[in-house]
């Protein structure tokens, strides 16, 4: 490898190894995994010895282990000469970790209180003069981290009218070259200032250092900015776009997704809420063109309408002045105004899906139900949500579905249900899915319809309720204790004009509410006869 080449992997090493010392999680995972091979401490001595290796090193082992017959390839040629790798016998732990010394620390954080009302107290809100809204919370973190979340507006329901896919392939693209960088270089460049996350049409969202903060705003602003968008990359995605659209054509879960999705669609093709049929999605997918592309991001992208919200170890002063320069004048083209989403009674249906030779088959139902997440409007919201989550939505192995479906009846390793409500429209979807072998669906779509029948009739019980409000009250805790999380809470609740205050006061009414409330709510909002069922799967194989 060149030095090049040599320098970018080390970097890109280095980088996921300071990321995983700064997640307590990662960490802890990895710690397992070597102590299983005999000592934690493997993992610092591997982290030194990375910075030793040269490129004749990795020449050497190449020669060595890299034979030609340890490969797996797709066609088998016999041969009389077989090439095998003589493989040493491996230290001993001991002698490995003899003489090793760490010498990178740790920077650690501090005790930081995820209460709603320190949340709020600690983030200063602002708005620039260009409309961007910002929310700055710097605390100090372990490792000196900091995450970003920027979301960026733009259009309206008549000017985003037919340009879906123009849409998702100019996001998509906007890493894959700008002025100042190739593809290769940017990724190259994220990497040194490392940066984990992602750049889309719709902002960004991202995790790096105090150190490379500064630099890390500044790319992400010129790849939003200044994107070229490279004829050669675009032919590249549009044959990978392509390729997943037609494997999606004898998938189970993609086609019983998109048959559900289509089954709700109310609205004509073009418009921004339209659910495609991959047919469509194909067709529109080889209609784009690069000048496609390059005119939407020309006449749509800009900051006139965002958020932008920071949390970790930051310089306040700085991290704001560099947010005005890089984005208060980047104006929006066009007018924006947000697309509404719209309830729609639809008549339910049971359809069956034939997916030969699949192995495993899928289950999703589906009702929407005319119900926002604005408790104060919909004050049965807050019952709705715990009733999700004690059916199958949260509670794990507890829920009411995985009990009956997995650990007692073992027809399916994953199943469970969603609920889905707008914090700015009054539509909430209800929906549950399920993977199961082709032969059990019949047996598992009626247990689904006798569980939540069963909780319709008699309600939770009080040591269910108990359980799951201690449950979903920690994981909202703990949520609001990772700070990219909190970030992207902060950008959501800039869009709305909210604080956290609004999260204390939910908390307190899931915290407050009855198994009677509880019931009464499902009883108003859900009804078995209204669910929309399909199934995917290899059903002409199963006896009848």
């Amino acid at each position: 490898p060149t030095a090049e080449e040599m320098d970018r992997a080390k970097t890109l090493y280095a980088k996921v190894l300071e990321q995983i010392m700064n997640s307590p999680e990662a960490l802890g995972v990895g710690m397992s995994e070597l102590i299983a091979q005999g000592d934690w401490r493997l993992f610092f001595q591997s982290r030194e010895n990375i910075k030793q290796i040269s490129s004749a090193d990795v020449a050497r082992v190449a020669q060595t282990y890299l034979k030609r017959d340890n490969r797996t390839v797709g066609q088998f040629i016999p041969t009389d000469d077989p090439q095998r790798a003589e493989i040493p016998s491996a230290p001993t732990v001991a002698a490995v970790l003899k003489n090793f010394k760490p010498s990178v620390a740790i920077a650690a954080g501090e005790a930081f209180d995820p209460s709603p009302a320190n949340l709020d107290s600690r983030t200063r809100r602002s708005q620039l003069p260009g409309g961007m809204k910002v929310a700055l919370l710097p605390k100090k973190t372990r490792g000196a981290t900091v995450n970003l979340s920027l979301a960026l507006h733009w259009g309206d329901e008549k000017s985003l009218f037919g340009k879906a896919a123009v849409a998702g392939f100019m996001g998509a693209m906007l890493s894959r070259g700008s002025k100042q960088y190739t593809r290769e270089q940017l990724a190259d460049q994220f990497n040194k200032l490392k940066f984990s996350g992602g750049v889309s049409g719709r902002g960004a969202t991202f995790q790096t250092t105090r150190e490379h903060l500064p630099a890390a705003i500044k790319l992400v602003a010129h790849v939003l900015k200044e994107p070229v968008f490279p004829a050669s990359e675009f032919e590249q995605l549009k044959k990978q776009t392509l390729t997943g659209f037609e494997q999606g054509r004898s998938d189970p879960g993609a086609l019983a997704g998109q048959a559900l999705s289509r089954h709700f669609n109310s609205f004509k093709r073009g418009d921004w809420r339209y659910s495609s049929s991959i047919d469509e999605s194909i067709e529109d997918a080889k209609s784009v063109s690069v000048e496609q592309i390059r005119a939407f991001h020309r006449e749509f992208l800009g900051a006139s309408h965002a958020e932008i919200a920071v949390v970790g170890d930051f310089d306040e002063k700085e991290i704001a002045a560099l947010i005005k320069e890089h984005f208060d004048t980047w104006e929006s083209p066009r007018p924006y105004a947000r697309v509404e989403m719209i309830y729609r009674d639809v008549p339910p249906v049971n359809t069956v899906i034939e997916t030969p030779d699949k192995e495993n088959a899928v289950f999703i139902a589906r009702m929407d139900l005319k119900l926002g997440d604005d408790d104060k409007a919909y004050p049965e919201y807050p019952a709705m949500v715990l009733a999700n989550y004690m059916l199958g939505g949260g509670a794990g192995m507890n829920s009411r579905l995985a009990t009956r479906i997995r650990k007692k009846e073992g027809l399916s390793y994953g199943v469970g249900t969603s609920l889905r409500a707008s914090a700015l429209d009054a539509i909430a979807t209800f929906s549950a899915s399920a993977s199961v072998a082709p032969q059990n669906m019949a047996k598992l779509e009626s247990i689904f319809l006798d569980e939540l029948d069963r909780a319709l009739k008699e309600g939770f019980t009080a040591e269910e309720m108990a359980n799951a409000k201690s449950g979903y009250l920690q994981s909202r805790q703990q949520s609001r204790a990772q700070d990219g999380a909190i970030a992207s809470a902060w950008t959501d609740k800039l869009y709305r004009d909210k604080t956290f205050a609004e999260s204390a006061d939910f908390d307190g009414k899931i915290a407050a509410l009855t198994a009677d409330e509880v019931l009464a709510a499902m009883r108003k909002h859900i009804d078995p006869a209204k669910l929309t069922i399909v199934k995917a799967g290899d059903f002409a194989k199963v006896p009848k």
